[in-house]
């Protein structure tokens, strides 16, 4: 919920609905499992290290979290 507060303030600088939180939910859902299977594949299965594979996920999910934002979410 802060992030989507924040996110239609100050980023994105919408007006405030269910429709939009339940689509930047959805993105944020999107996300978790994008993080968690990006880690699991880089850590787990090429046994890059803890640390590493988190800074690689976190790179590779802003480049979902914010377009899918910026196009869907926030339009």
């Amino acid at each position: 919920m802060n992030g989507y507060l924040l996110n239609s303030r100050f980023v994105f600088a919408r007006d405030r609905s269910w429709v939009r939180y339940a689509k930047y939910f959805t993105v944020a859902i999107g996300g978790l499992l994008l993080t968690e299977l990006i880690i699991y594949i880089v850590h787990g299965q090429l046994g890059v290290g803890e640390l590493l594979s988190k800074l690689i996920a976190v790179g590779l999910v802003f480049c979902w979290n914010y377009p899918m934002n910026r196009y869907w979410t926030f339009r």
